[in-house]
């Protein structure tokens, strides 16, 4: 299954970048997963068109239902499980967001806090959370209640 982390707009801070790297190469062993940044909502179209049910979209949003890392692992589990879904895309707005287009349009909507975050921010702790996830789904000690 292919996994893609979408950012609209560019990650501003270096640092975070570093980080999100550094997640993306540990989570390597357990999964592939693509990182995307797009200019704006039109490459976006360009990129990914209309979603279909063997590629879901996962937009984050405030607004979104917000899942424990145990939930998140375990939607994440039924996903690559599922053998009629082709990809899984995690979508990150830019600073104001998503278009209403794109948060109706997706399979779901996630919220990671009813705090609010930076897209950056936001972007970061996906990575994190995609991570964690792996690590709970092979029963390593990254994750412990």
């Amino acid at each position: 299954m292919k996994i893609r982390v979408i950012k609209v707009g560019r990650v501003a801070y270096p640092e975070l970048r570093a980080l999100a790297a550094m997640y993306e190469e540990r989570l390597a062993p357990l999964a592939r997963v693509e990182s995307v940044e797009v200019k704006d909502e039109a490459a976006l179209d360009r990129l990914l068109g209309k979603p279909t049910p063997d590629h879901q979209l996962i937009a984050l949003d405030e607004r979104g239902r917000e899942w424990t890392s145990r939930q998140f692992a375990d939607s994440l589990r039924a996903f690559t499980d599922d053998p009629g879904v082709k990809s899984l895309t995690f979508l990150i707005g830019g600073p104001m967001g998503l278009s209403p287009q794109w948060k109706t349009g997706a399979h779901a909507l996630l919220s990671l806090s009813k705090a609010t975050f930076t897209s950056d921010i936001a972007w970061l702790l996906i990575w994190e959370q995609l991570y964690r996830a792996f690590n709970i789904l092979k029963g390593t000690g990254y994750h412990h209640d």
